[in-house]
């Protein structure tokens, strides 16, 4: 079937409700998974996958009243399991996921973390979800820890601490060692770092070793990302004096940020080509196959000071970097955006649980990019 043919027959199953949510011309698709079993959801969760479960624990939000009607924001414990219903064996045969109470395909409640927390960075290793960093309401934290889904319940084990107490920052595995820069190190004055550090956790005995600076600016919030044999670290916020407040109560102001980085191990850092427009906060690790990287949206600084019932949520633009011309391209439309959430490669596609769709306002569903 012609190509033309084959856009006008998506576009119609996308009008009629025939088929998930696409792009006329475009070969993404996304779907919805069941949501989580909270009423307002969570920004910043930890999230990966462990032996085919799908893991999603921690995170905050505002359970009372908005943050400008003075709700306090709260921080959680619970770790949420979601099985996979897709997974076969190599005979072709369905395996279930160890017992728990439920069906599969419903999320369960399976454990709690060894405290409150949210903002960590989080991958998945070797069948185990990995956190680092994070803050509650009273401090940052230098702990690194991992979550397994291993006989019937979630095990949590610690790993080698951080450096450095560190939140908001971003990290992705390269192989097996594992990257996380950027963020705030000192919550007393919030100013953003570009410090960066490895570990490498194949090594009998593996410890945090420094790695130079991001070069340019410092930042958080930025998105990450692993793909041509390097690490990406895209856009971000840099949190500055502002001079235009007093001197003795000085405010911080957000330069948002569209420039990118490459980490590629021996030859260091290198400056890539930048995005189209400035982003921070959107789903990371980003969405990526052999071809290039995908950008899901993210915040584009555009409403900064907007009253916040008319916030219009943020960017609905799908970016995608290609590896073989170094150009970004739109590459789609994105149907529920989201920020502060980690992205999760599941089942078939990536996985975006949870997360801020206006500021101050989370959002309990799922949603599933498969990418062309």
């Amino acid at each position: 079937m012609p190509r033309g043919i084959i856009g006008l027959v998506v576009t119609l199953g996308v009008v009629l409700g025939v088929f998930p949510y696409s792009l006329a011309f475009s070969q993404e698709v996304w779907s919805q998974k069941p949501s989580i079993p909270d009423r307002e959801g969570f920004a910043s969760p930890i999230a990966g996958v462990s032996h085919r479960a799908l893991l999603v624990a921690g995170g905050a939000n505002f359970p009372d009243a908005r943050p400008w009607e003075g709700g306090k924001k709260v921080y959680y414990d619970r770790i949420f399991m979601l099985g996979d219903e897709k997974n076969r064996s190599d005979s072709g045969q369905a395996k279930p996921l160890e017992p728990v109470s439920g069906r599969v395909g419903d999320w369960q409640e399976v454990g709690r973390l060894p405290r409150p927390m949210a903002y960590g960075v989080s991958v998945t290793w070797r069948d185990r979800v990995l956190c680092a960093g994070g803050n509650d309401q009273d401090r940052l934290f230098d702990e690194v820890f991992a979550m397994e889904w291993l006989n019937g319940k979630v095990v949590v084990t610690p790993l080698p601490s951080l450096p450095i107490p560190l939140t908001n920052a971003c990290g992705v595995l390269l192989g097996d060692v594992w990257i996380v820069c950027g963020g705030i190190e000192h919550q007393a004055d919030q100013i953003t770092t570009n410090h960066a550090w490895q570990i490498d956790l194949a090594k009998p005995a593996p410890r945090w070793e420094a790695i130079d600076p991001i070069p340019g600016p410092t930042r958080m919030l930025a998105m990450s990302a692993v793909g041509d044999g390097s690490f990406w670290v895209i856009g971000g916020v840099e949190l500055k004096p502002d001079e235009s407040s007093p001197a003795n109560n000085r405010s911080l102001k957000r330069h948002y940020l569209n420039d990118v980085y490459r980490w590629s191990g021996n030859r260091g850092w290198s400056r890539a080509v930048d995005p189209p427009k400035t982003l921070a906060a959107g789903p990371t690790p980003c969405p990526s196959d052999t071809t290039g990287i995908y950008v899901v949206g993210g915040d584009d600084g555009s409403q900064v000071g907007i009253v916040p019932s008319d916030h219009q949520g943020f960017s609905k633009e799908l970016l995608r970097l290609d590896f073989k011309s170094g150009s970004w391209k739109r590459a789609g439309v994105i149907p529920a955006p989201r920020v502060t959430v980690p992205c999760v490669q599941w089942s078939d596609g990536w996985v975006i649980a949870s997360g801020e769709k206006r500021p101050g306002i989370r959002s309990p569903e799922v949603w599933q990019l498969v990418l062309p």
